[in-house]
């Protein structure tokens, strides 16, 4: 029978093994600065993984991503009119707001 404690998070980013294996590390974020996020769950001898890039905030990639599946300017106008989506200095704004 194995048997193992149940760490609550802040037990689990705080384990020597866990730091040693790598699977928490540091990244710059842009909006941010520096965060610590999960690492790279699989470690291969030829090709190891690593974390490269921050987590996007909310919004970040709408525009280049509905370009991606064919919207247009005009579409996209649209969508953030409507509040379909949003930047992220749009949804900025709205929290300051309070929308």
């Amino acid at each position: 029978m194995l048997v193992a404690p149940v760490n609550e998070i802040p037990d689990v980013v705080r384990d020597p093994q866990i730091l040693h294996n790598g699977m928490i590390v540091t990244t710059e974020h842009a909006t941010l600065g520096p965060i610590k996020v999960t690492g790279v769950p699989v470690h291969l001898h030829g090709t190891p993984g690593s974390v490269r890039l921050a987590p996007p905030v909310h919004g970040q990639h709408t525009t280049d991503l509905l370009t991606e599946l064919g919207y247009g300017g005009e579409a996209i106008t649209a969508l953030r009119r409507d509040g379909v989506v949003a930047t992220p200095a749009e949804l900025r704004n709205r929290a300051r707001a309070g929308k």
